[in-house]
């Protein structure tokens, strides 16, 4: 299915039937053309079955994106490899990152896979700090393990605590990159050095409040994913719904419509 999401925000869908934990999954809106010339923002949603357990997939809209996005997640499509020639389709996505701010991160981690630092330019740094992306957890995640590579670690933690204030990334990616560095700021004395107490106060803070979601992530989605009842408190949810009024239901019409045959609560 394909669902309208708003260009400017962090939004979660929840998937959920009888006796089974939901399922969280954050949607990756990619900017595209709807009726009348307007930009909106679009994620395919893709769910299926696979050993009696649900399993939700959400693409950005539109083929560049998309494209990038399947890389992202499988590092092993070939053809959408072979059209990141040296990173020239995610330095492009990343460029035009006022259009379509999801293309734009997703850019952005396909370059930090990559390597290919010097095509991020400096726009990895506007995604962090220009007030048009100030909801975008992503965006500060990008620009500090791009500091990270470069071995800045005191400017990557300021990005680092920047994203734990906005909230959870939209992507996996995000979201590991946040766990393991801020494990590694922790553990290393030497990385500790260009941090002043305060400093290594929040980031164990934060490191402690990301571990909640941790054991139930699903790091091989490309959005994150995770197992809960709750969204805020996974390990103290994790138990079905009753799936009643709260909830829209879909089903499938001969042609392969989707229709609501339920409405949720106004």
């Amino acid at each position: 299915m394909t669902i309208l999401v708003p260009l400017a925000a962090v939004v979660f869908v929840q998937i959920a039937r009888p006796a089974e934990v939901p399922l969280n999954v954050a949607l990756a809106g990619g900017a595209g053309r709807g009726f009348g010339g307007a930009v909106i923002g679009r994620c395919m949603l893709t769910i299926e079955e696979r050993s009696s357990l649900l399993y939700v997939a959400a693409l950005p809209y539109g083929e560049r994106a998309e494209r990038a996005a399947q890389f992202l997640a499988t590092g092993e499509d070939q053809q959408a490899a072979s059209l990141l020639i040296r990173g020239r389709e995610a330095e492009n996505l990343l460029y035009e990152k006022y259009d379509d701010p999801v293309g734009a991160m997703i850019g952005g981690y396909v370059l930090l896979r990559l390597g290919e630092l010097e095509r991020t330019h400096n726009w990895v740094d506007n995604l962090a700090r220009s007030p048009k992306f100030e909801w975008s957890p992503d965006g500060a995640v990008i620009a500090g393990e791009k500091a990270a590579m470069l071995g800045n670690h005191s400017l990557a933690l300021n990005y680092f605590l920047k994203a734990g204030k906005r909230g959870l990334p939209v992507f996996t990616d995000g979201f590991s990159i946040l766990v393991s560095r801020l494990r590694q700021y922790q553990s290393n004395a030497h990385i500790q050095a260009q941090f002043n107490g305060d400093e290594l106060s929040k980031a164990k803070a934060l490191s402690a409040r990301l571990e909640k979601w941790s054991p139930f992530v699903d790091f091989s989605a490309l959005t994150l994913t995770f197992r809960a009842a709750a969204l805020a408190q996974p390990a103290e949810s994790q138990h079905p719904v009753a799936v009643g009024d709260d909830f829209i239901g879909f089903d499938v019409d001969p042609k392969g419509s989707l229709r609501a045959t339920q409405q949720a609560p106004a």
